[in-house]
């Protein structure tokens, strides 16, 4: 019993120390996938019709003038002091969005998984 239970530790630990590189993953492939998708984000905030000093202003306060590589630096740096920055469409920090709506999403998560399992179970 106590190999088995040695076993399922190790095996725990291992999965556990693999949660920072997934996350730097995942982080990586989100920031690549935004930055591929077609189209310009200041024409999908600003609309096209905006004047090029708005525009350009954007670029500037949203940092899509700087060089990919400090993009993804700074990307990582405001996820790991939890930045997510701000809504686009409420102008409040995305942090303060996300805080709000925990406790709905992990009442949904909990009643999601306790029905599957009372479903399935049987």
């Amino acid at each position: 019993m106590s190999r088995n239970l040695n076993k399922l530790l190790n095996y725990s630990l291992l999965k556990i120390s693999l949660i920072p590189i997934m996350l730097w993953i995942i982080s990586s492939l989100v920031f690549i996938l935004l930055r591929v998708a077609p189209g310009d984000p200041v024409d999908a905030i600003l609309g096209s019709g905006a004047d090029e000093v708005s525009r350009e202003f954007l670029r500037n306060k949203l940092g899509l003038n700087e060089p990919l590589i400090n993009q993804y630096f700074s990307y990582i740096k405001n996820i790991l002091h939890l930045n997510f920055g701000q809504s686009l469409s409420t102008q409040e920090p995305v942090l303060n969005i996300i805080i709000k709506s925990l406790p709905a999403s992990l009442e949904l998560g909990f009643f999601s998984i306790l029905s599957a399992a009372l479903i399935g179970y049987p």
